[in-house]
């Protein structure tokens, strides 16, 4: 998701109120580097004084992004924030709003440290970072925003209830998911449908055209790049966040991260039924994240999918849009897989 189609998941929420509840369904990521608890950080800004490393070896742009969050970090550490409370408020400072909160329910009590506001020069930093563009570092330019905002979810675990109008639609299991690839990937799915001209029911036949530029608008390489990297960072909650991210893309020209990822997922080769399998719950988890982003950019077609949603007799165009959705969801997962895949085969 593009930064701006990344900060419009907290216009989408606030559009529909209290109709997005917390509950949850399964499809728990693997591995170690997701199991993630929070030890009490007392004393850690002296911890991470001692340890800041005065480059990254990956590049200029990179080194100054990661020294404003360094002093960023720093300071909230100084105000007693644990390391998950740390990474929340930097992820905020990219992402935050009503939408954010459902997202990562258990960071929405989060509030920028004090230290942040008082000091004139953390202010100044603070907007710079706000500010900040796609770093370029090894392999690709990389979403930083992007990478904090997986951290988070990361390290707050839950689980999602996509609903509107009042009425549960679909769940989705990891929240890590939807705060990255599946967000990204809906945000696609979103938009396309709400501004494609095409006749609705050519949204229901194959890949219809316009897509493949609506994936490149709103799941772009750098917002790709950013979300893989979330699930790989190995953090190290004693050194600090800086420090663990830094760690990971001073390798960053041996990065090997779709490779990593499809092997995470499950999709690295294996058996056909668990790659089906697998492919089935991203779709529903882009579906999910797609209705949660419904409505955003326009109304005409948002009416008709809300009345093939609601409670009654579904208006059948209503149903129409609704069963695009589901079938654009569908070919945007496959792309998904299929470029992991690829990448993955490349020694990527």
């Amino acid at each position: 998701m593009t930064g701006d189609v990344h900060r419009m998941i907290g216009d989408a929420y606030r559009m529909t109120g209290n109709a997005h509840r917390m509950t949850g369904e399964a499809h728990r990521m693997t591995g170690a580097a997701h199991r993630m608890t929070e030890p009490v950080n007392r004393g850690t800004a002296t911890l991470i004084a001692a340890t800041k490393p005065r480059t990254y070896g990956a590049g200029p742009d990179l080194d100054r992004f990661l020294s404003n969050l360094r002093k960023l970090e720093d300071a909230a550490a100084s105000d007693g924030y644990t390391f998950s409370q740390r990474v929340s408020a930097l992820r905020k400072i990219f992402y935050d709003g009503p939408g954010w909160d459902r997202i990562i329910a258990s960071a929405a009590a989060t509030r920028p440290p004090p230290s942040w506001a008082a000091s004139p020069q953390l202010r100044a930093v603070r907007a710079e970072l706000d500010a900040a563009k796609p770093v370029a570092i090894g392999g690709g330019a990389v979403d930083l925003g992007h990478v904090l905002a997986g951290l988070d979810a990361r390290l707050h675990r839950g689980e999602v209830d996509i609903s509107r109008m009042g009425l549960s639609l679909t769940r989705i299991a990891d929240n890590h998911a939807a705060a990255t690839y599946a967000g990204d990937l809906g945000s696609v799915v979103s938009h396309f449908i709400e501004t494609s001209r095409l006749p609705v029911g050519r949204l229901l036949e194959g890949w219809p055209p316009g897509l493949e530029s609506a994936v490149g608008e709103s799941a772009s390489g750098e917002d790709l790049r950013g979300d893989i990297d979330s699930y790989l960072i190995a953090l190290d909650q004693e050194a600090g966040l800086v420090v663990s991210v830094g760690r990971y893309y001073a390798a960053a020209r041996q990065l090997r991260r779709w490779s990593s990822f499809a092997r995470l997922q499950g999709l690295d080769g294996g058996a056909p039924g668990t790659v089906i399998a697998r492919t089935s719950v991203i779709s529903r988890d882009v579906l999910g994240m797609a209705v949660a982003l419904t409505g955003r950019r326009s109304r005409g077609r948002a009416l008709e999918f809300f009345a093939g949603i609601s409670v009654g007799v579904p208006d059948e165009s209503g149903l129409v849009v609704w069963k695009a959705y589901h079938h654009i969801s569908q070919q945007v997962a496959r792309y998904f897989v299929a470029l992991l895949q690829a990448r993955a085969a490349a020694g990527q």
